[in-house]
């Protein structure tokens, strides 16, 4: 263990850019630290909109200091047992979180041996931000690429960290180091006994990492994954249906993989690597013109911290959850899954509810495992493409149709190994077009027409008493509105009399 501060002869620009957001008013409160992630990032060149800050003196008046000078209205005790203040500034038309709280030790050093892994441990004083305090050696580790525990108590002291653990060495692209993955290992036993809640905040972020399925597939190599779902252990080793050579669980990891692959190119930054792709580059060629609008919608958060985005990952490692409770052999031994989706909209229903997910969460996540067969359903000229077809999907799944729009897609790069012929492709990327134009670009024509009546004036039109008749004429007229045989109120008057 390295206990001399390290001495670095410039200051990452990020780092100083958080060191000068910080109000020199905070320093009247004592000794104060700027620690964690916020380094971490700085020296990797990426900035941070989280500040964690470890006072040694009065934190509270800290906070309210900061909160002051910032002219924020948000200053709010977050954890009273770790005495832990929040701020939310405003910063560069978004918004800063600072976190001020006492050391978890007597000092500082014993404070930083607390932390998780190296790459997070290290401090800089306020007053003398010249000088980095590294006492676990984690530049030399961020250098290196490594993962490394601060202590051999790390994983006991709090077992989800094995999932952290795995995320920041996928997202990073680094290595967990031997001695920490061995630690790990013996502490996976204690999972089970963490909270729902955390272990579900601790996943999320694995999928919106920067790379979800490698994060993914480490955590199902180290048996982490079935503790975190437990409906996904029966995949392995259930065979697809003939004649796919893959079993379910592999079937599942490639749809992962595949939901990477698209998001990387309808939503992210477009790597080099998939643009030279045909089968990814056909994608942007049909679907790209709604990258922005995709981007918006998945980027959304209905809840604090979540984005959509990384409800998709759920989706695509639920999707098939139904398949283990249905599967029936024939005389062959070859495997049918009829009703897999139903089966498994329950299961997922299930694992959300059990990992306190929310409501609308829970219901976004079902929606997508019931039609995540429906693009393949459209392509191979089984569905109904009209736009009272259309207006009928989106009456039962409204925005999650964008949801099975990609997973549709997903699928079927999981089912054929990233490489799907290219005429099947083509027609699913084609059904997946006309879902998105209807919900961009004729939303108001084909999903959502103008309400020209309502019941009080239906009942009154018609004479009719409250009932179920009110809502299934105003169900038919807004059905002959999206097929275009009623496009003023005039034609619904005449309609109506007619009727």
């Amino acid at each position: 263990m390295v206990n001399k501060p390290v001495m670095q002869t410039q200051i990452p620009y990020t780092l100083q850019q958080a060191l000068d957001f910080v109000p020199s008013a905070v320093r009247e409160c004592g000794q104060v630290y700027l620690v964690g992630g916020c380094l971490r990032d700085a020296f990797l060149g990426k900035s941070s909109h989280d500040l964690d800050l470890v006072v040694l003196g009065d934190v509270q008046k800290a906070a309210r200091l900061a909160a002051k000078a910032l002219k924020s209205p948000a200053c709010f005790l977050l954890d009273a047992e770790r005495n832990t203040w929040r701020v939310i500034a405003d910063k560069d038309g978004g918004q800063v979180e600072i976190d001020f709280s006492s050391p978890r030790a007597s000092s500082l050093i014993g404070d930083l041996a607390l932390r998780d892994f190296s790459i997070n441990a290290m401090a800089i004083d306020l007053q003398k931000p010249e000088s980095l305090i590294d006492p676990c050696g984690g530049l030399q580790d961020l250098h290196q690429n490594t993962v490394r525990a601060c202590s051999p108590t790390s994983f006991s002291d709090d077992p989800v960290r094995a999932i952290r653990a795995v995320r920041f060495g996928a997202d990073l692209g680094f290595r967990i180091e031997p001695q920490t993955l061995t630690w790990l290992k013996q502490s996976i036993h204690r999972l089970p006994g963490v909270s729902s809640e955390r272990i579900r905040d601790e996943f999320f972020k694995v999928c919106t990492s920067g790379n979800p399925a490698a994060a993914i597939h480490v955590l199902e190599s180290l048996d982490v994954l079935f503790i975190v779902f437990p409906e996904l252990r029966d995949l392995k080793g259930l065979p697809q249906a003939h004649p796919d050579v893959q079993d379910v669980w592999q079937h599942t990891a490639g749809v992962v993989k595949g939901m990477q692959r698209l998001l990387a190119v309808l939503t992210g930054s477009y790597p080099s690597e998939e643009a030279q792709n045909l089968v990814t580059g056909k994608a942007v060629l049909t679907l790209g013109r709604y990258r922005s609008s995709l981007t918006e919608v998945w980027g959304a958060c209905p809840v604090k911290n979540r984005p959509l985005q990384g409800l998709l990952y759920w989706m695509a490692l639920l999707h098939d959850a139904g398949k283990s409770s249905v599967v029936k052999y024939d005389d062959r031994g070859h495997t049918s899954f009829a009703g897999h989706a139903e089966a498994g909209a329950g299961i997922a229903e299930s694992a959300c509810i059990r990992l306190k997910l929310s409501r609308a969460e829970v219901k976004r996540v079902s929606q997508g495992v019931t039609g995540h067969q429906l693009i393949h359903q459209l392509a191979e000229g089984k569905g109904d493409t009209s736009p009272l077809g259309i207006y009928r999907m989106f009456r039962q799944y409204g925005e999650s149709m964008l949801d099975i729009c990609i997973l549709g897609l997903a699928d079927t790069l999981g089912k054929f190994q990233q490489t799907p012929p290219e005429e099947y492709w083509q027609k699913e990327l084609d059904a997946a077009r006309l879902l998105l134009e209807a919900w961009f670009e004729k939303h108001s024509e084909w999903i959502s027409p103008p309400r020209l009546v309502d019941g009080n004036e239906l009942m009154h039109l018609l004479a009719l008493e409250p009932g179920s008749e009110v809502g299934d004429i105003l169900e038919q007229v807004r059905e002959l509105q999206a097929v275009g045989q009623i496009k003023t109120r005039q034609d619904l008057l005449a309609w109506l009399e007619n009727r």
